[in-house]
């Protein structure tokens, strides 16, 4: 939820930080951070009148020990001269890319639109931001690797740049800072490759890391300072070290002293710190997410992140000697994605600073799946951060030192009435709402003189979002809530005019318990060209069908249950396999790689006695498939073929139509079957089955269940009906298929059954009167399931 001021867009790097220990100037620095026994001078301003950049740039010198000794003795030296302001290590800074991470490399031919392996574009709102602007008159420098101004996806996107790595050139020599130039602004609609985040942002090379990807703070304060003297509007710094660097800084200081936002990775080691030049309070620090909106494995976190963006799996470009595309991670590519997001803020706000951001950015962002300060605060919202209009993704307010926080919300029950105000823009009012012990449904009815100005979000007891009231809903328009899960949820209610008014904005809402909601399953699907699809509930059609698109990945969560029961399900993904179980909302599938879905299963843990959870594929070639339970397979897999819609329902036994159902068994003889949906006869015995009888006890007014069975050495007898025996008793021979069918049933409803047949198991369901089974292969049935399913 991003208003007309503030974005960022997350872009997956991963990059190893460089941990450093040192943190005075006069330890020994003979590791990583200072290997080569070199030390960074300041030399006191000489002359007056001289402007800051004249200051910093002139006075630096590097000094470089050969020993252990001389480095002690250089540096006591040079500590005791009264011309040198500051002495220090130079300091040594590394990409914060991951270069050993498992990420995928393309080769893709330039005619080749990559935008649908941008997942980080649809997620985020991109293309919708780009209607308001693409980041023009704004120059973004790269302070990398340099980069490859020659690749197709960014010519003439580099309008100058200068190299402190002794190479002579500034073209990239590596390969990080081609990526992030890439992500933040290559070339879009060329019918080639990627589009950039702001893809009419102009990009200045300073090339600062070496063909290993490693600086120092000479060079890189050297860069700082140079971009800022050259039009750059946004310095991004893909790049860190643990150690605080006060040469850097002054070099930090300046460029913010003109207006110029820095923008800087978290660092990539997974703890709750994160590096420099981040952690400078003048840097927006960015940490890196995933496909399913969740903090990186690999992304530090903590107090001090500013906000998050994508890092994983990140596709941008990369030197051309074959005009290369690679997917990196990193917080070096979330770092990117945010640049391009202010590139176009800043388009539309020429004067932003960072300052302005940082005191905006929590009202403007959107959420992760968890609101914690591990986030900062969470993700921007670009689309409505220039033009006022939330996009689908819904936002996330963090704890803040003000009293207008969730840690002081007021404690209300499910039946009262309340009222407050919201006096200046932005304050807010919170409530932490409890429900009756008898009531899992409340109603919520707001009121005010002033509704335009106010909006209300809800958040679950975990403080993820739920939903955003609009205005409206402050002018008579009631909302219904489900307790779900929860213990309580939150109500925020708060001013949204974005100016000072003359008037309090004051407001009352009632709180109504109503009865219990039933249990009920929601779901959601990414359709390939299409994105993520709305959710929808209890039987409804999620995904195409029709149109050849596959599904690529789904949510699946449970409204109104037993705060114990979990629905879990898995994906079988094209060249990839059947996935790890996931559980209530997280994402089973991919996004962003264009694979295919193939088959699902789903099932309930916890659940109260009786329920069960049905679900069916629509599937490529094949069309619905029959409705499947409680963690069976729905789809195929071995066939290539994709999974383009689906179906799920929840469903108790008195739902159902019951059947009852006995067994004729090898050896054994009649048995009655307690559950006919679960089993029929016996498995893994290989005793065959000689006979059923199958009847409903109370079926609506005349329906009847009819059945026929094809036996050895006899064939399909008469139909039966009823409760009459079909199949033989004590003759020794074995029923080989069956058909069954519902006669004088209600359109809704389907009878299903399967068979498992000695050596082959058990067999696809198939329904009204399919052959269920084998005829002519001399192979016995040995159990069947039956289960009439409600289409509706």
């Amino acid at each position: 939820m991003l208003k007309k001021f503030f974005a960022s867009f997350m872009i997956i790097a991963l990059i190893s930080s460089l941990v450093i220990n040192r943190t005075t100037v006069n330890a020994l620095s003979n590791n990583e951070t200072n290997k080569n026994y070199d030390l960074i001078v300041k030399y006191k301003t000489a002359v007056s009148g001289q402007s800051q950049a004249q200051s910093i740039k002139p006075n630096l010198k590097k000094f470089t020990a050969s020993s252990k000794t001389d480095y002690e003795y250089l540096l006591n030296k040079l500590k005791n001269d009264s011309n040198i302001e500051i002495v220090q290590p130079n300091i040594k800074y590394k990409k914060t890319d991951l270069t050993n991470a498992n990420y995928q490399t393309k080769n893709i031919s330039v005619n080749d639109s990559y935008l649908p392996d941008q997942w980080y574009i649809n997620d985020l709102n991109i293309l919708n931001a780009l209607e308001y602007n693409s980041g023009s008159n704004i120059t973004v420098a790269v302070v990398d690797t340099g980069i490859d101004y020659n690749h197709e996806d960014l010519v003439n996107k580099v309008i100058g740049g200068i190299d402190y790595t002794g190479t002579g050139s500034y073209n990239d020599n590596e390969g990080h800072g081609t990526h992030v130039a890439g992500t933040i602004a290559a070339i879009s609609n060329n019918g080639k490759g990627v589009t950039g985040i702001a893809p009419s942002t102009k990009l200045l090379a300073v090339k600062v890391l070496d063909a290993n990807g490693e600086g120092d703070t000479l060079s890189i304060s050297q860069g700082i300072i140079w971009a800022a003297d050259h039009g750059a509007k946004i310095i991004n710094l893909s790049l860190g070290s643990s150690s605080s660097d006060q040469i850097l800084k002054n070099a930090i200081d300046y460029a913010s002293n003109k207006g110029i936002i820095l923008v800087a990775a978290a660092g990539n080691d997974g703890l709750k710190t994160i590096c420099y030049p981040a952690a400078y309070d003048n840097v927006l620090s960015v940490g890196a997410t995933n496909e399913a909106n969740e903090l990186a494995s690999f992304s530090n976190f903590g107090d001090k992140i500013d906000l998050v963006a994508p890092g994983v799996n990140i596709l941008s470009t990369v030197p051309s000697f074959n005009n290369n595309y690679e997917y990196m991670s990193g917080t070096s590519m979330a770092t990117a994605v945010a640049s391009g997001q202010l590139a176009i803020l800043a388009s539309n706000n020429p004067n932003l600073t960072v300052s302005a951001i940082k005191t905006n950015l929590k009202n403007y962002s959107f959420s992760n799946n968890t609101i914690d300060k591990s986030y900062g605060s969470g993700i921007i919202d670009i689309t409505k951060a220039i033009s006022g209009q939330a996009t689908t993704l819904k936002p996330v307010y963090t704890s803040t030192s003000d009293d207008n926080t969730y840690t002081k919300a007021i404690d209300v029950n499910s039946s009262i009435q309340l009222s407050g105000n919201a006096v200046v823009p932005f304050d807010s009012t919170w409530y932490k709402l409890s429900f009756n012990s008898n009531s899992t449904q409340v109603k919520l009815k707001f009121s005010s003189q002033n509704p335009a100005s106010l909006k209300a979000d809800i958040f679950d007891s975990s403080l993820n979002s739920i939903t955003e009231l609009q205005s409206n809903y402050f002018s008579g328009s009631e909302y219904t809530l489900s307790k779900g899960s929860n213990s309580y949820l939150y109500v925020k209610v708060y001013d949204d005019s974005g100016s000072f008014n003359k008037w309090t904005s004051n407001f009352s809402f009632n709180t109504i318990a109503l009865p219990n909601a039933p249990i009920s399953v929601n779901y959601r699907t990414h359709v390939q060209n299409i994105g993520w699809q709305n959710y929808v509930s209890n039987g409804s059609v999620s995904g195409t069908s029709g149109q050849s698109l596959r599904l690529e990945a789904m949510n699946i969560y449970l409204s109104n249950a037993p705060s114990n029961m979990k629905i879990k399900y898995q994906t079988h993904i094209q060249n990839i396999g059947w996935q790890p179980w996931v559980y209530n909302g997280s994402l089973a599938g991919t996004s962003g790689l264009g694979l295919r879905m193939e088959a699902i299963r789903i099932n309930l843990e916890n659940a109260p006695t009786g329920y069960h959870i049905l679900y069916q594929a629509h599937v490529e070639n094949i069309g619905w498939q029959n409705w499947v339970q409680d963690g069976e397979m729905s789809g195929t897999s071995g066939r290539a073929l994709r999974v383009e819609a689906i179906r799920i329902k929840l469903v108790k036994d008195s739902d159902m139509i019951k059947l009852n159902s006995q067994s004729n068994i090898q050896n054994i003889g009649w048995q009655t079957d307690s559950d006919p949906s679960n089993l029929i006869g016996t498995v893994g015995k290989y005793l065959r089955l000689e006979a059923v009888k199958l009847s409903l006890p109370s079926p609506p007014a005349g329906m009847k269940i009819k059945y026929q069975a094809h036996i050895q050495n006899i064939g399909w007898q008469d139909i039966s009906y009823d409760g009459a025996i079909a199949g033989t008793v004590g003759k020794g021979l074995r029923v080989e298929a069956i058909r069954i069918w519902l006669e004088n049933a209600p359109s809704n409803y389907t009878i299903q059954y399967q068979a498992h047949v000695s050596n082959k198991g058990w067999m696809d369901w198939v329904r009204n009167g399919e052959t269920a089974g084998t005829t002519g292969l001399g192979l016995p049935i040995e159990g069947l399931r039956i289960r009439i399913v409600n289409n509706n």
